[in-house]
């Protein structure tokens, strides 16, 4: 599946920015570091998933096999990372985690109410000067009944997360929807996030 496949990112005043460059008309650049976490909406996301039942009753000398279907509540996992920290000419630091959030309802999931339980706060888009275009890369993955969570050490720090590593301890399969935007650092940080553009453009190697 290609990375712009059926879900939608919604930002304030933006709209749908979905496998497009953030534009910096309308201070949109600025705005996005003050904006809350964006819809996101995945339309095909299931309410349900039918599963199959089956037990065997002994009735000697007869053998009975009654099969049943019920319909199960689905969930999902949804993931931001950004795959160019501190740049796409040295991502050493790939993937930053800006939001993990599991336990989220298909029903949720197709409206853009991203309700369930938060790994890791959301945490706005803000590329290091000098770094270029960075990619914000969105992954919807079937959680099923998985329990998802990151130890606190995983968690102290966003940067040098092992993406991959995760996903098979928790023995995800390819993400069912996934979208990404491209933005860059445009000379203008709020003071809020002087210092996490600092720790972020000051990698050291682990």
């Amino acid at each position: 599946m290609g990375l712009c496949g059926n879900l939608e990112v919604f930002y304030s005043e933006v709209g749908n920015i979905s496998c497009k460059i953030l534009p910096r008309c309308n201070e949109y650049r600025q705005k996005i570091q003050t904006w809350p976490e964006p819809i996101v909406k995945f339309p095909q996301a299931l309410d349900a998933l039918e599963k199959k039942d089956s037990c065997l009753v002994s009735l000697s000398p007869l053998l009975i096999h009654v099969a049943g279907v019920f319909l199960e509540g689905t969930q999902y996992l949804l993931v931001m990372v950004d795959p160019d920290a501190p740049s796409r000419n040295d991502n050493r630091a790939k993937y930053w985690r800006h939001w993990v959030v599991s336990n989220i309802k298909g029903a949720d999931l197709k409206s853009g109410i991203i309700r369930g339980n938060v790994i890791s706060d959301y945490q706005a888009p803000t590329p290091p000067p000098t770094t270029g275009l960075h990619r914000y890369q969105f992954f919807v993955y079937l959680q099923g009944d998985r329990v998802i969570s990151i130890s606190d050490k995983e968690n102290r720090n966003r940067g040098f997360w092992k993406l991959e590593k995760f996903l098979q301890d928790h023995r995800l399969q390819s993400h069912e929807a996934s979208t990404q935007f491209m933005t860059e650092f445009d000379g203008h940080i709020p003071q809020f996030f002087r210092r996490m553009n600092e720790a972020k453009g000051k990698f050291s190697e682990r």
